[in-house]
């Protein structure tokens, strides 16, 4: 495995942290979910649940009431004995609880240490609440990007600024690692949902930077077509070549020398094109568009997504069987490696299910763990 021998200790509740740790445990790395005690139950999950949890598949899972100064001392020796640390904890939170980065950097120092917030450990906005939507609003997801042919903007049905943050701390702390390969020490990683959001809007930001307005969207950008059986086609043939080779194959070659969307030709042109797109279904225009060379998408309802060809084809829905629960299915992974398959190698856990054996690898005796564990059912 890609990241075997690698320990993270996972602190993480909500969609970011779980999105890095769920890469980093399928690429092999050890993650030990870290969990408040009595917050779930492990009784509280069905095997159904446990067994097609695609998000804490490969994981560990082990009970610590981080407000006791027994839980704070095991976790600093499980930090003493791991390789980074992810937590998305308010700023200030880990400092009261006695493992944030500077104590946790004197137990280790080769140890990478990942925060992730709404806004970033300073600044004016440090210490708010924030969540995926207010996140994404504040930071220019959902402005204007000038006539879009078809349905009125809407929300966005996926958690942009949780993903992004996600997959920049997976970036980050392989980087850490890395970058420890060659100076043995480990480093303070400072994640932002709000930074990260806005560097996915990174080519209209800087062409806002350089001239001071934000460029309208082109005449045949981002349209979205309903179609002869009620669903929706959008295209974005901005490149001139597949313009032309989109006008042709609606049977409106005229169309390809249209000038941009500010000029008064362009409502026509959208109202010409809305009554060519009504005239076959959404997949007959998807392949026929695509066969000509130019791009098209079809606008899919979620459940559609997993009949897809091409998503069967990338075997991005893993068939699993559970020892209780049965069959189901589980997402895959998003990135494919010459060196061999990313794979399923123990479904999640149940909160607290790997505890007992954590605290004996630690090297705490039977009679050490019977009394944390009495401690935490207490708690």
């Amino acid at each position: 495995m890609l990241l075997n021998g690698f320990r993270l200790i996972d602190l993480t509740q909500g969609p970011p942290g779980a999105t890095c740790s769920h890469l980093l445990a399928d690429m092999g790395m050890e993650v030990i979910r870290v969990q408040a005690p009595g917050r779930e139950a492990a009784t509280d999950r069905a095997a159904s649940n446990v067994a097609f949890d695609t998000i804490h598949r490969n994981k560990r899972s082990m009970f610590l009431d981080l407000r006791s100064p027994e839980a704070q001392e095991v976790f600093h020796k499980l930090a003493s004995r791991s390789d980074a640390v992810l937590e998305s904890f308010r700023p200030g939170v880990t400092g009261r609880l006695g493992i944030d980065y500077q104590k946790i950097h004197a137990v280790n120092p080769k140890l990478v240490y990942c925060s992730i917030s709404a806004y970033g450990q300073d600044g004016p906005y440090a210490g708010f609440a924030a969540h995926d939507s207010e996140v994404s609003a504040g930071r220019g997801a959902w402005s204007k990007v000038g006539d879009t042919i078809g349905t009125p903007g809407s929300l966005v049905n996926a958690l942009m600024a949780d993903t992004s943050a996600g997959l920049h701390a997976a970036l980050g702390i392989v980087s850490g690692l890395l970058a420890r390969s060659v100076t043995g020490a480990g480093q303070y990683i400072d994640v932002s949902l709000a930074d990260c959001l806005s560097t996915q809007q990174l080519s209209r930001l800087q062409g806002l930077l350089i001239s001071g307005k934000v460029s309208p969207s082109a005449h045949g950008d981002r349209a979205v077509f309903l179609c002869k059986d009620g669903k929706y086609l959008i295209q974005a043939n901005v490149e001139p070549q597949n313009w032309e080779r989109f006008c042709k194959v609606v049977g409106r070659p005229d169309f390809a020398d249209l000038p941009d969307a500010d000029s008064p030709s362009y409502k026509g042109m959208v109202a010409e094109l809305s009554k060519i797109m009504l005239t076959k279904t959404r997949d007959e225009w998807f392949y026929e568009i695509t066969a000509a060379g130019a791009s098209a998408g079809q606008c899919m309802e979620l459940e559609e997504v997993l009949d897809d060809p091409q998503i069967r084809h990338r075997e991005m829905v893993w068939d699993v069987e559970h020892p209780t629960a049965g069959k189901g299915r589980q997402w895959g992974f998003p990135m494919q490696f010459s060196d061999g398959p990313i794979t399923l190698r123990n479904f999640a856990p149940t909160p607290g299910q790997d505890t007992d054996a954590i605290l004996e690898e630690l090297g705490y005796s039977a009679s050490e763990r019977k009394r944390f564990q009495e401690l935490s059912t207490k708690a």
